[in-house]
């Protein structure tokens, strides 16, 4: 164990491969199921990591990477992705600066781009599948202190909450024609 140092252990692909031709020779169990295909068990030896070392362990830190691209690959990837981006703001700042202040037409252009990170949580809202319901509703509940789970009761107070929500997803839809997907153009996955 060495601090602060990534470790890196390379295992040869035909190891891999005869590991699969084991997994898939295995039996299933009662319920159809087969094993796990490779299990890996890391054990940190407490009596030689001191509390200090250990700090920084935990599950996440272990991944399996299957191949590494070429250094100029990922490098390409991510320039042009980071032009397209620039595109983007490029665009839209002089879209808003046909119309607005140069101010006005920053600070537009701000919006739509980091709002078009958030594109899928604001899609979720305007369909109605966020957990909660609109903001009327979240209101409601917050004042009220109601599970987020049940069921709101049926009154004419309600319905209103449930229009107010509607009204909030009919205009959410129309903003999002106007926000362009900002994380699009993010080519690290």
């Amino acid at each position: 164990m060495q601090d602060y140092h990534t470790q890196k252990i390379n295992v040869p692909y035909a190891l891999i491969e005869h590991l699969r031709g084991l997994d898939a020779k295995q039996p299933a169990d009662v319920q159809g199921r087969k094993p796990a295909a490779m299990q890996v068990l890391v054990s940190i030896d407490p009596d030689r990591a001191s509390a200090a070392q250990m700090l920084g362990v935990a599950q996440r830190d272990l991944y399996i990477l299957a191949a590494e691209k070429d250094f100029y690959v990922n490098f390409l990837k991510g320039l042009v992705g980071l032009w397209f981006s620039t595109l983007m703001v490029l665009g839209v700042a002089v879209c808003c600066s046909t119309y607005l202040s140069g101010v006005i037409s920053l600070l537009c252009t701000m919006f739509l781009f980091i709002a078009g990170f958030f594109t899928p949580s604001i899609v979720q809202m305007a369909n109605n599948q966020s957990l909660g319901g609109g903001p009327a509703e979240a209101f409601s509940r917050i004042i009220t202190k109601t599970n987020m789970i049940m069921p709101l009761d049926q009154n004419p107070t309600t319905a209103v909450i449930q229009g107010v929500d509607e009204g909030f997803r009919w205009l959410l839809r129309r903003v999002l024609t106007l926000i362009p997907d900002a994380s699009r153009y993010d080519l690290h996955p």
